[in-house]
């Protein structure tokens, strides 16, 4: 039985994550790693805003350390983000063609 908590755990952290941010506008997560955006800055605020304030109400703690804010390009998951749209990552396609 512990091995299957285990093996469940990143799966109860993603949802966990959703569950907490579900009524943030503009807010993807993959694991604990979450991208907030917008299609003009204020748009952007104004979901970081709500972001910022959802953890405090669910205990949850945000890594100053790693926030990166208002980039204007940004790798996530493979993909590079910015106001092209979204793009297979560079780096992600140089190592395939590599291989």
């Amino acid at each position: 039985m512990l091995d299957v908590w285990f093996c469940s755990a990143p799966a109860k952290c993603n949802k966990t994550i959703c569950d907490v941010f579900k009524n943030c506008r503009c807010c993807a997560n993959i694991g604990d790693d979450v991208v907030i955006y917008g299609k003009m800055s204020v748009d952007h605020d104004k979901n970081l805003v709500a972001f910022l304030g959802s953890p405090y109400e669910s205990e949850l703690t945000i890594n100053e350390i790693k926030c990166k804010f208002r980039l204007s390009k940004y790798t996530f998951v493979g993909h590079d983000l910015s106001k092209r749209g979204i793009e297979s990552s560079e780096e992600k396609l140089a190592a395939i063609q590599d291989s």
